[in-house]
């Protein structure tokens, strides 16, 4: 059994739980709320929300239910693996130095900061 398949306490693949966990961490930060407004919307206290974040107390069905029903997406939007990492196609594949790597005697302007005054 490889870590994706290894079943949780509650009958959930270890994965499943992550997924959950990533996308109420992704919608927490996408809607600016504190952990304890969460933690009100599913009737349970903010360290047990904690815990469930944690890794350490399962997720169960009405905490799907609330938490779909707190950020406005489907239960099904929380069970799905929406967090990605860009791929390398968007990546650079070369190494650029940077502008003032090397340094020059020929600049144009001032080298250092530059800001704009309000008056």
């Amino acid at each position: 059994m490889n870590k994706e398949t290894e079943i949780t306490d509650n009958g959930l693949p270890k994965v499943l739980s992550q997924i959950i966990t990533d996308n109420v961490y992704f919608l927490k930060q996408r809607h600016r709320v504190p952990q304890t407004s969460i933690a009100n919307a599913m009737h349970i206290t903010q360290s047990t929300l904690n815990l469930k974040l944690g890794g350490k107390v399962r997720w169960n069905a009405d905490d799907l239910a609330y938490l779909s029903a707190f950020f406005n997406v489907s239960v099904a939007y929380l069970v799905t693996n929406n967090v990605t990492m860009p791929s390398d196609h968007y990546q650079l594949r070369t190494q650029y130095a940077a502008d003032n790597a090397i340094p020059s005697q020929e600049l144009a302007g001032a080298a250092g900061p530059r800001y704009i005054g309000v008056k």
